[in-house]
């Protein structure tokens, strides 16, 4: 018979032995359990396991090229949005020039809507409400920032272009000023990280500027008909997409609706100040652009549709459009030539206005109608003449039946008291 299970000594070793085991086991379930609870928990975060545990995940191909310049990324995505528009950006009355408009600030709204969400509520909860779009968004919308610099990059780009075209930066100088800082203001990191507020008034703006070209295009003139249209439906598209957010549901109901509140407001503050930018003339009297604007001793229409132009001015004025420094002997006539664009089946009216510097000021003298038609790339072609003048500095505005300033022209009128034929440049257009 073997004593050796009745010794103390090696009852107490198999009892540690086994109660060694059974820790063992224990610490390495629990560890387990807690790598998997972490993987669960870092996969419905949009992390790897690897980022999970610590681990950096090596980075290959473009993303590894994204990771070493990732800090030049909004920089580079705005010029790209830039050059975008300068490539594909056509006339202002382009269908494909509105509908890409229309998507870009569709995709950019959608996106709103999502960052509103997310912000009130948890991930588990939207991906819930987004269901099958969910797995688009755990794969790209880590990048949903670049993609909405480079579409806002593009929004405004295109909008200044338009402007610019569109304007005398001499009356729409706080406009223009205003879309510039947008421009600058798009490329800082603390508006790309603003939350979505901010970025709901740049979104009305961008969609009544939208509105404000195209619902004019349409009618084929401009004015307060047209352009209060354009803010009353630029609103009404905010106010849907609000709406359609309310829809989305959120576990606090009191914050969305304060934060749905204060989205109206915004969108109400927006479509305000653009309605008195508009009554102070700041606002550029979009889709009429001015292309061509000169000063001209002679201006004729020629065989072949086109029109010819003709002056005196001295050799190293490249500078002047036509005779801006005007020699007038007996018997010339100023002239006044304009190419101006406007969309198609536009018809509509504009004022060729002369004006001379006086004693107190500017003076008008005339104010001349011109049918303006629209539908040629070359822009619709018209010139005025004055017959009485006198030297002086004069100035000649293109301006809309409501008196909104389209371009402008500066010149000075000497007086030629030689004889001698005259040297004449010309053009045609």
């Amino acid at each position: 018979m073997n004593n050796t299970n009745n010794d103390p000594r090696s009852v107490i070793q198999s009892a540690s032995q086994a109660a060694s085991q059974a820790a063992s086991q224990a610490a390495s379930q629990a560890a387990s359990q807690a790598a998997s609870q972490a993987v669960t928990q870092s996969t419905e975060q949009g992390k790897t396991p690897d980022e999970s545990v610590g681990h950096k995940p090596k980075a290959i191909g473009w993303r590894a090229f994204y990771k070493r310049h990732e800090r030049h990324g909004p920089a580079a995505f705005f010029v790209a949005g830039f050059l975008f528009d300068v490539l594909t950006l056509g006339r202002i009355d382009d269908p494909f020039t509105i509908f890409s408009q229309l998507v870009y600030l569709s995709i950019v709204s959608v996106v709103w809507r999502w960052e509103l969400l997310s912000s009130l509520s948890s991930h588990v909860e939207a991906k819930v409400r987004l269901g099958f779009l969910a797995r688009w968004r755990d794969r790209f919308w880590r990048y949903h920032d670049e993609i909405v610099h480079f579409l806002y990059g593009s929004l405004l780009s295109a909008y200044t272009l338009f402007y610019f075209k569109s304007a005398s930066l001499a009356t729409s100088f706080v406009f223009m000023l205003v879309l510039a800082v947008l421009l600058v203001a798009n490329e800082l990191s603390r508006f790309q990280r603003s939350g979505p507020h901010l970025r709901l008034a740049l979104l009305s703006l961008c969609w009544i500027s939208y509105f404000s070209y195209v619902i004019p295009t349409l009618f084929g003139f401009v004015g307060w008909v047209p352009f209060t249209l354009a803010v009353g439906t630029g609103v009404l598209v905010i106010f849907a997409l609000l709406k359609w957010t309310e829809t989305g549901g959120s576990s606090a109901l009191e914050v969305m609706a304060f934060q749905l509140r204060k989205g109206r407001a915004i969108a109400l503050i927006v479509a305000l100040g653009l309605t008195l930018a508009y009554a102070f003339r700041w606002l550029p009297p979009v889709p009429i652009a001015a292309l061509e604007i000169g000063v001209y001793h002679h201006v004729e229409k020629v065989p072949g549709g086109f029109y010819q132009v003709r002056y005196v001015r001295p050799w190293y004025a490249i500078w002047q459009s036509g005779a801006q420094t005007f020699a007038a002997r007996p018997g010339d006539k100023v002239h006044v030539f304009a190419r101006v664009f406007a969309p198609g089946r536009f018809r509509d009216e504009i004022r060729v206005r002369w004006l001379k510097r006086g004693g107190r000021g500017w003076e008008g003298t005339d104010s001349i109608p011109l049918s303006l038609v629209g539908g040629r790339d070359e822009g619709f072609r018209g010139f005025a003449f004055k017959q009485n003048y006198s030297p002086g500095l004069w100035r000649v505005q293109l301006e809309t039946t409501e008196g909104r300033e389209i371009s402008r022209i500066s010149f000075e009128v000497i007086e030629d008291l030689g004889t001698d034929e005259r040297e004449w440049r010309a053009r045609l257009f």
